[in-house]
């Protein structure tokens, strides 16, 4: 089966679950309307929206702003905003008429005596919105249309409800239009307020003292995270073995861990599992290439409806929900969880150098990134060695880098028996020379060619060979191996500098339910 992803296609799916939503949020608003006041105010108060959309509409046209998926949710935004002026006013005319007042001056009359409030919490709506334009960067580009979108909507509004409701208040209200009766609503609510009245400087004490220490205790106890975190149905793993592993080798690896989670997938909610060998990706986003590296994509089942909305409200609200795949009953993140405790044991049973677990989120990529700068040229060992102690922190759940592995280095230092012999880095080249290079012994002719004869040592490759090999020092010969020392180490396959300095980063992704990045911060200064 092949699929064809058409982003076209995503796109006008999204714009219309935004439409679908404005126009059931409309629905909605009439409903609501109908049962706690009365038809006619309802339909008066709707009928102003589609106007107010309009006059919205007209302003994005002529002041450059484009219709998208922003704009749309801001208008969703002020939908319940904009109903209230026009609720205010025509409550107001119905008063006027009940009281006796013609349709005409109860409408001229009930409008004019709640400008002043009405224009006032206007201004209020929109001053609230608008520290949303001082945010900066991307985000500030895309949230700056909320303010935007949410002011021209409330001032279309405002004006829809001081120049044509009253038109349609005159001609639909008439004396005696059943109301919804909210008489037992105020008799509750004028006996508490004559409660605290009675007991006003017990309960202006409480209030002065008790709202600042439990704002207080509110924020400690709060954990900030910069944005929520969403149960997302897709977890990736990445792996890298030793860097001279062979793609066969990794693929075997790869396999065994793949079905071995595989098996498991009632238990974690699997539903598909998709293998790379030969490439992986890092928490920011970063891809590395190399035969010694695989990765996996798991997608999960979505996850069952856990509060009453997703279980009640959004089925029969939504036009296009589907419940069918809806059979996860773990978190994405209890399941990360359990992953680990998986991939610890993989790392012990194949020798798996680094084994890395991660989702993809909104806003940032990670929860932390911690830059590490070095001019000694030991930065791979101190991301080693701060990993080690990072992920023994209780709520760390991946931790990663972007130091990409080159082939190893072996390096070869003279010592100290070598050095009484007289050996220097001069003569251990010109003899590695004759190993390693095609050296020219001779030439001769043949069929009237010139032709040069080279010889290469065919196992210069064998470490134990190389140690075994003759070099001459002086009148003396002895075994390479007994005058070197032989140090295998690992090399970047990528060098990046920031003022002149190699620079590596380490991504960590933590589960806020324990532990959140701020936290983790903390407890990095003691480290």
């Amino acid at each position: 089966m092949i699929s064809i992803l058409d982003e076209s296609y995503s796109i006008r799916e999204r714009l219309n679950n935004v439409i679908s939503n404005i126009v059931l949020s409309i629905i909605i608003v009439f409903i609501s309307m109908w049962l706690l006041i009365n038809l006619k105010i309802a339909f008066i108060v709707a009928i102003g929206i589609p106007t107010s959309f309009l006059i919205a509409f007209i302003y994005f046209q002529y002041f450059g702003y484009s219709l998208n998926l922003i704009s749309l949710l801001a208008l969703l935004i002020a939908l319940g905003i904009l109903v209230d002026d026009a609720i205010i006013v025509s409550e107001n005319i119905q008063r006027h008429i009940d009281e006796g007042a013609t349709p005409e001056i109860g409408a001229y009359f009930g409008t004019i005596e709640v400008i002043q409030p009405v224009t006032l919490a206007s201004l209020t709506n929109i001053l609230a919105f608008l520290p949303l334009l001082y945010l900066s960067g991307t985000m500030g580009m895309l949230m700056g249309m909320i303010p935007i979108g949410v002011t021209v909507l409330v001032i279309a509004s405002y004006f829809e409800s001081f120049l044509f409701l009253p038109l349609h208040a005159r001609v639909l209200l008439k004396r005696g239009d059943k109301t919804t009766n909210w008489e037992k609503s105020k008799n509750i609510y004028k006996n508490i307020l004559s409660f605290l009245i009675n007991y006003k400087k017990t309960f202006l004490i409480l209030f002065i003292f008790g709202v600042p220490i439990a704002t207080y205790f509110a924020i400690s106890s709060i954990k900030f995270q910069l944005f929520p975190k969403i149960d997302n149905p897709v977890i990736y793993i990445s792996g890298k073995l030793d860097s001279n592993s062979k793609l066969l080798e990794s693929e075997k690896i790869a396999n065994q861990i793949a079905e071995n989670i595989f098996n498991n997938k009632n238990e974690l909610g699997i539903k598909n599992i998709i293998s790379t060998i030969g490439m992986t990706q890092t928490a920011f986003g970063e891809t590395e290439k190399g035969e010694h590296l695989f990765s996996f994509q798991l997608e999960l089942y979505e996850e069952s409806a856990t509060n009453f909305i997703d279980k009640y409200i959004t089925p029969n609200l939504s036009f296009e929900y589907d419940g069918s795949e809806k059979i996860r009953d773990t978190a994405s993140q209890e399941i990360i969880n359990k992953l680990n405790q998986k991939l610890e044991n993989y790392k012990k049973e194949y020798k798996i150098s680094e084994l890395a677990i991660y989702q993809k989120r909104i806003g940032s990529k990670v929860d932390i990134e911690i830059a590490i700068l070095s001019n000694n040229g030991d930065i791979l060992k101190v991301i080693n060695n701060l990993s080690e102690e990072i992920i023994k922190i209780d709520g760390v759940s991946s931790i990663s880098n972007n130091g990409k592995i080159g082939t190893d280095q072996m390096t070869l230092k003279i010592n100290k028996y070598g050095e009484s012999l007289g050996l220097n880095e001069t003569i251990l080249s010109e003899n590695l020379s004759n190993l390693y290079l095609l050296n020219k012994k001779g030439s001769f002719s043949y069929n009237k060619e010139l032709l040069d004869i080279k010889i290469e040592d065919i196992n210069k490759n064998n470490i134990q060979n190389l140690k075994n090999s003759l070099i001459k020092i002086g009148d003396k010969i002895v075994s390479l191996g007994d005058v070197v020392d032989f140090v295998l180490s690992k090399q970047l396959q990528t060098i990046d500098k920031y003022n002149f300095k190699e620079m590596k980063s380490i991504f960590i992704n933590v589960d806020t339910k324990i532990i959140t990045a701020d936290e983790v911060l903390k407890k990095l200064n003691h480290i």
